[in-house]
């Protein structure tokens, strides 16, 4: 479990690090601060050539600039 503040702060460890990141660079970027509840679940397999990672920064970059009416450029989010 992962729990931070809707501006970033906070502290995780682990693979929660990359949520505070996400978080904190999208606060950098001019996202409002807005809350999200998420439950994580993934169908990457393992050794698929995606990283793990990525698929977790991109998807929640996503999921917390919906949740806040934020838009970026694609190639920015990735």
């Amino acid at each position: 479990m992962v729990e931070i503040g809707a501006d970033g702060s906070g502290a995780a460890a682990g693979w929660g690090r990359y949520v505070v990141a996400v978080v904190a660079l999208l606060q950098e970027r001019g996202r409002p601060d807005a809350g999200i509840d998420a439950v994580l679940s993934s169908t990457v397999p393992i050794g698929s050539g995606l990283s793990s990672s990525a698929a977790l920064t991109v998807s929640l970059a996503l999921a917390m600039c919906s949740t806040a009416s934020f838009e970026l450029d694609p190639l920015e989010l990735a």
